[in-house]
C-alpha cells in the first residue's frame, strides 16, 4: 500500500515538474516580445 502511494506521489511530482518547466519555457520564449512591448 505504502509503496503504491509513494509511486503515485512521485508521478504527481514529476507531472508538476514537467508542467512547471513547460510554463517557464513558454514564459522565457515570450520574454523578448514582452521586453520589446515594454521598451517599444
Amino acid at each position: 500500500m505504502r509503496l503504491a502511494i509513494r509511486r503515485r506521489a512521485r508521478i504527481l511530482m514529476t507531472m508538476n515538474f514537467i508542467s512547471l518547466t513547460a510554463l517557464l519555457r513558454f514564459f522565457f520564449s515570450d520574454l523578448p516580445s514582452l521586453r520589446g512591448a515594454v521598451h517599444g
